[in-house]
């Protein structure tokens, strides 16, 4: 995640704190080798159901990124976040325009 950087993409470095403001990690499969139904997320789970959510249910990530925010505030009240998404191993079967999405994006600041 790179904070006024527009242009930033899996190359651009990420030591530079003042543009650089973090990551999160999700470990997905590269796309479903099973029969059709397979890798369909459940709408519903019985109430007593102790496994583990599926893998490609949606979740939240958080990522900390104070320091970068404040080091990009000092410069311009105004934030352009940039997510890139980088994905190790891509197969035929991974759709690359579709790796990452967002139902929401927050940046909470606390006092």
């Amino acid at each position: 995640m790179f904070l006024n950087n527009p242009k930033a993409d899996e190359n651009t470095p990420r030591y530079a704190k003042q543009v650089y403001a973090g990551s999160f990690h999700v470990f997905g499969h590269g796309g479903c080798f099973g029969d059709v139904g397979h890798c369909d997320v459940p709408a519903h789970r019985r109430e007593n159901d102790l496994r583990l959510p599926h893998p490609l249910t949606p979740r939240d990530m958080n990522v900390t990124i104070t320091e970068a925010l404040r080091n990009q505030l000092r410069k311009s009240p105004e934030i352009h976040v940039t997510v890139v998404p980088v994905v190790m191993e891509a197969t035929e079967k991974c759709d690359l325009t579709k790796v990452l999405k967002f139902k929401r994006f927050e940046i909470l600041t606390y006092k």
